[in-house]
């Protein structure tokens, strides 16, 4: 009960930070969980999407146990009872500022809560629209990356945070 309690204060003090952007976008991270069939192959569609360069890219998985032989794990014992990273190896993506967030968890639990907001991002995107407190644009559409990559243009593109190709 009590660790419930500091994970909600820590939530609530991430997601209250202030975001400003800055373009052009230079660096990105996803947030992927083990439903979501994600693969580098869509992290290089969205490299393209952005020009944001593929190497600027981190992919954090998050899961209960299992690693991900291709992305960043982030295991429920990474962190303490009071919601605080303890994994060395992990604490430089969360110091670290991003550009643009990815958000492809459901918010189901307090971890991805806390890692979802513990994540420093200019602009955060995300699947869940009952959750707008945490991002600053939903895409409602987790499974169908496809899909989730036409809209992120489709609103990128309205923004101006991604230019339109020039009709010759």
């Amino acid at each position: 009960m009590l660790k419930k309690y500091f994970i909600k204060k820590r939530i609530e003090k991430n997601i209250k930070r202030l975001r400003s952007i800055e373009l052009p976008f230079k660096t990105g991270v996803i947030l992927t969980v083990p439903e979501i069939d994600l693969k580098k192959d869509f992290v290089k569609k969205v490299a393209r999407l952005t020009g944001i360069p593929y190497e600027n890219w981190d992919v954090l998985h998050i899961s209960q146990h299992d690693t991900h032989p291709d992305f960043i794990s982030i295991l429920n014992n990474h962190f303490n009872w009071r919601g605080k990273l303890i994994e060395p190896n992990i604490r430089k993506f969360f110091d670290k500022q991003y550009d643009l967030l990815l958000d492809f968890s459901a918010l189901k639990t307090e971890e991805e809560q806390l890692i979802s907001s513990g994540i420093k991002a200019r602009f955060k995107v995300g699947t869940q629209a009952d959750r707008m407190d945490f991002y600053d644009m939903v895409i409602e559409e987790r499974r169908n990356l496809q899909v989730f990559l036409i809209e992120l243009e489709k609103y990128f593109k309205a923004l101006g945070y991604i230019e339109t190709e020039k009709v010759s």
